[in-house]
């Protein structure tokens, strides 16, 4: 099961799956849980932004920028990603995007930045687009996430999931920008 922004539950909003991996929060109360990875934040920003050729940004730099947005139906994992929690006033946003490859669109052609998680920068790099590693950020987490009635049916998995989260992670890096 694949999704987009639309549906950041990976399918066990409506029980279309029995576990899923996700990156809270996905506004889901109840479901347990097996962190399998955190990795930095770091802000998707257009080639030629003031903040672009940095080694890391703070949140402050963010907060008064232009963001791009996913749809407001996501509540709080879109407020994860807008920084709402950082904020005294709404977040700027000057355009939504319902997919990842519209949001680095819209970052690439200049309509504003976003925050996504370091593995953009490892899988997504492409022309017109810089990410740069929040400093003063939590990093984010990715979880496998069940509901506790599915958890003898997915036992296994959790098993296996539990001995990844004991592998020490490499630190991710600073920044990242895709190769001239």
């Amino acid at each position: 099961f694949r999704s987009d922004f639309g549906e950041p539950s990976a399918g066990l909003r409506d029980h279309h799956v029995q576990a899923a991996v996700v990156r809270p929060p996905i506004g889901l109360a109840g479901l347990l849980t097996v962190d399998l990875a955190r990795e930095a934040r770091v802000a998707c920003l257009p080639e030629g932004h003031q903040l672009a050729n940095r080694e890391s940004v703070s949140v402050a730099d963010l907060l008064p920028e232009p963001i791009i947005a996913a749809p407001p139906s996501l509540g709080p994992w879109r407020d994860y990603w807008i920084l709402t929690e950082y904020r005294s006033t709404p977040a700027p946003v000057v355009a939504e995007a319902a997919t990842f490859e519209t949001e680095l669109h819209l970052v690439a052609s200049g309509h504003g930045i976003s925050v996504t998680a370091m593995a953009a920068a490892r899988y997504y790099s492409r022309p017109g687009v810089v990410f740069v590693r929040i400093h003063d950020l939590e990093p984010c987490r990715v979880v496998l996430a069940w509901w506790p009635e599915d958890t003898a049916s997915v036992a296994d998995l959790v098993t296996v999931a539990t001995r990844i989260s004991s592998i020490p992670q490499d630190p991710p890096s600073a920044s990242t920008s895709p190769a001239s």
